[in-house]
């Protein structure tokens, strides 16, 4: 039966300008008569039409909501889980479009476009008693058409409005670029000057490429005839500098000085290098970054970290600081880039030498993870590996808990909903046997691995079930082939009070001989394994000497360079060494003293068991040198990262890519110019001598092309094409796809690969930017075994974009 409701609807309208100056206030009033007198309020917002237009945002409407049909929702439960053995399944999900998630090239994400958005808000405001609210309204520096919407309401009645302002500088301004550049490409900035001001202008227009471009003819006299648009065009060349350029563009022009600013990166073309070196010193002799291990690098990249002191040469400076600066966001490499942020006190930072993070800037990088890690997890409390994948990372559960229980000791907020609920995942799978892990091979280890993590995690808390840590030590601890579910067991069990078997689960961890297998699935290794065990007794306060000297054992292997995968390390091996170092600082031993000079600087360090230092290009050629002062053995690591000056070899470490580019049409690229505009096939083969669940793939791409927009490619253009053998109709089946990403400057990929299995790849590009670019190397590595890493051949060695 319909309801008479027209007297809950409120008429506004609004009154503003037609157009507006950039960085000026404008005056909006809203009315409504029916108000006149009563206790209403207003808000206001002003967005960027063109965004709206894209997104086919509606205007709110108060009374569609309020008053839309609705039906009583009903919700079931049930306890199957309790009873039942738990099995590896995914909840299932409902596709729709036939067999359309087949067509064309894989789809993903669409490529990060840097434009301006304007999104204003003005939060709610009163009506006086004429019903009308006056709102003053701060336009930021922007050109285009804002659209106002004001949606008002007292305590019975409700109503939107709207209407367009124009928003217009009498001088108009806009920049292009690539958006990104290696070392040596050469490119253009296109600078479009429309003159709106009502009469004929004189402009003089200058360009500031700063340290990272280097502009040619910098600076242009024009006139310009009211109304009339000129594009002007500056030849750019990036300088062997990396990090982001900003092309500063100013106007002079009879109003006055006019300015805008464009930014991009300027990175490497080929992926980074790293180099080191570890010592034992006997004497007090003076220290010195080694020139052999910059040979080759570009100089302005060249980072050196020297580590020196009485504890066991290992990385644990170059660990902290790529795990603080790591580009990806897996489920467990979110995890792993927070925990070194939650543990980032001062004294932390200066052992690390890490760039300062004050608590502002800490705040709000935990507060990522916890709204990426929030996206990834499941209704059941466990994670997803990557966002929007169904496959359950359930051995990575306790892991997030670990760290989330960390910053809430230290002080940060995780969202309740997200650590509560992977709490209780933990306390139910213990409490159930836990998950089994029957696509392993060593599918016993995973689940008693598991369970003893959570129940460390849970014993950190008090909410552990001791009858089951008891069981898991007694019954189940023969099950594993590796020695830190051990640790983990041993802990928690003295956490809850059993101070009997906690001695004898950590002894044994360290006693028993343990012969770990090249892959058991539970992201570990023997560095990642022995690190953090070491690392949790002393935090625990439970080490003994004994368990610290494996560690030289350890780091004799490391020193001795026997196995050359050691100069790249996992998340996992990295977040163990840095809580290892931490760890190791706080204790007792002999100590170091001494000086660290830059060029005529002088810093004197004060005794500790070990001094961090970072030296930059401008630190290395200034000269750096390090006075120690110790009575008994100094272990020296440097450790060096920088990007090759000349495309790398193609180098195969039990896995190999290749990347080549066709047309759409399915010819082969064969480096020759390209025009703007111009589409192409990005094509990766790679190949593994041994299944490998976690490959992470990153091709990034040469200056000049920009990832296409997957959603807006018509599939029919590649309608009987065929790349390596490939019909790119069915494109997205050629490869066991775990999560992709399309950024500005790169395609990355997640896939899973079967020993002796070619997977295939494809991605589209288009010519955008007129310049000669280098062309980067693909590169591949299993993210948990590093041994596991492939560089392609970086062919074409460079790519021409022409203008039509």
């Amino acid at each position: 039966m319909p309801l008479a409701r027209i007297d809950r609807k409120l008429e506004l309208t609004i009154e503003a300008p037609d157009k507006a100056r950039p960085e000026q206030t404008a005056t909006v009033r809203v009315l409504a008569p029916a108000l006149a007198g009563k206790e209403a309020q207003v808000a206001l917002t002003a967005v960027d039409l063109g965004i709206l237009n894209i997104t086919q945002f509606a205007l709110p409407n108060p009374t569609s909501f309020f008053f839309a049909p609705r039906r009583f929702a009903t919700e079931s439960w049930d306890v199957f889980h309790r009873i039942i053995e738990a099995v590896d399944g995914n909840r299932a999900r409902l596709r729709y479009g036939g067999d359309a998630a087949m067509l064309a090239l894989p789809a993903g994400r669409r490529p990060n476009v840097k434009v301006q958005t304007i999104d204003l808000y003005q939060a709610p405001v009163a009506f006086d008693a004429k019903g009308e609210a006056k709102i003053e309204l701060t336009l930021p520096d922007f050109n285009g058409t804002l659209r106002l919407a004001a949606v008002a309401y007292d305590a019975d009645r409700f109503g939107s409005a709207s209407r367009e302002l124009i928003v217009q500088a009498p001088l108009v301004v806009e920049l292009a670029a690539p958006r990104a550049m290696a070392s040596g490409d050469k490119a253009e900035v296109a600078v479009d000057v429309e003159n709106l001001s009502g009469a004929e202008s004189s402009l003089k227009i200058l360009l500031d490429g700063g340290d990272m471009v280097a502009v040619g003819d910098a600076s242009r006299a024009i006139k310009l005839a009211d109304k009339a648009r000129q594009t002007l065009k500056f030849p750019i060349v990036a300088r062997e500098r990396f990090g982001v350029a900003k092309i500063q563009v100013t106007v002079e022009h009879s109003g006055g000085k006019f300015q805008r600013e464009l930014e991009f990166a300027v990175r490497p073309a080929y992926p980074v290098d790293r180099r080191n070196r570890a010592l034992v010193l006997t004497g007090n002799d003076t220290v010195t970054p080694a020139p052999a291990l910059r040979e080759g690098l570009v100089s302005d990249s060249v980072v050196s970290r020297i580590t020196l002191g009485t504890l066991p040469p290992l990385p644990f400076a170059a660990a902290a600081r790529d795990l603080v600066n790591y580009p990806y966001g897996c489920v467990e490499q979110t995890t792993s880039k927070a925990f070194p942020i939650a543990l980032m006190d001062d004294d932390t930072r200066d052992l690390f030498a890490l760039e300062p993070l004050d608590p502002a800037q800490r705040t709000e990088m935990m507060n990522v993870a916890f709204s990426r890690l929030l996206s990834m997890q499941n209704e059941n409390g466990h994670f997803s590996m990557w966002p929007g994948d169904g496959y359950q990372a359930t051995y990575l559960t306790p892991y997030v808990a670990d760290m989330l229980v960390t910053a809430r000791e230290n002080g940060f907020e995780p969202p309740e909903l997200l650590i509560e609920r992977a709490l209780k995942r933990l306390n139910d799978d213990l409490l159930s046997g836990g998950n089994s892990h029957y696509e392993y091979t060593f599918s016993e280890h995973l689940r008693v691995g598991e369970m003893a993590y959570a129940g460390y995690v849970l014993a950190r808390l008090k909410r552990a079930p001791l009858g089951t840590l008891r069981v898991l030590y007694d019954n189940e601890r023969g099950k594993l082939v590796a020695p830190l579910p051990l640790v983990h067991l041993g802990i928690a069990l003295k956490l809850m009070g059993d101070d009997e078997r906690d001695d004898k689960a950590i002894d044994e961890a360290f006693t028993r001989k343990f012969e770990r297998p090249d892959y058991v699935g539970d992201y570990g290794t023997d560095l990642r394994d022995l690190s953090l065990m070491i690392a949790m007794t002393l935090e625990q306060k439970v080490g003994k000497p004994e368990y610290e000297a494996r560690l030289y054992e350890l780091a004799a292997e490391y020193s001795g360079g026997r196995s050359a995968y050691w100069s790249y390390l996992s998340t996992q091996e990295q977040i163990a060494l840095f809580r290892l170092g931490r760890a190791l600082r706080m204790g007792n031993g002999a100590t170091v003293s001494g000086d660290v000079d830059i060029g005529a600087n002088a810093e004197p360090f004060a005794a500790t068991r070990q001094v961090s230092r970072t030296f930059t290009a401008p630190d290395l050629a200034a000269g750096v040198r390090i006075s120690p002062q110790s009575d008994g053995k100094l272990y020296l690591n440097e450790d060096v990262v920088g990007y090759p000056a000349s495309a790398p070899a193609q180098k195969f470490e039990g896995v190999s890519i290749y990347r080549e580019y066709f047309y759409t049409d399915g010819r082969k690229y064969d480096g020759e110019p390209l025009t703007s505009g111009d589409v192409l096939v990005a094509a990766l083969r790679v190949q593994a001598d041994a299944d490998m669940r976690d490959a992470l793939i990153v091709d990034l791409l040469p200056g000049g092309l920009e990832i296409e927009n997957i959603n807006l490619v018509d599939s029919s253009v590649f309608e009987g094409v065929t790349i390596y053998d490939q019909d790119m109709t069915y494109a997205s089946s050629s490869a066991e796809f775990k999560y992709q990403e399309f950024r500005d400057d790169r395609y990355v990929a997640a896939v899973q690969l079967y020993n002796g299995q070619e997977s295939k790849l494809f991605y589209i590009v288009r010519a955008v930017a007129p310049g000669e670019y280098k062309v980067p190397a693909p590169l591949i590595e299993d993210m948990y075994r590093p041994k596991l890493r492939g560089v392609g051949a970086a062919l074409p060695a460079k790519i021409t974009v022409r203008e039509p």
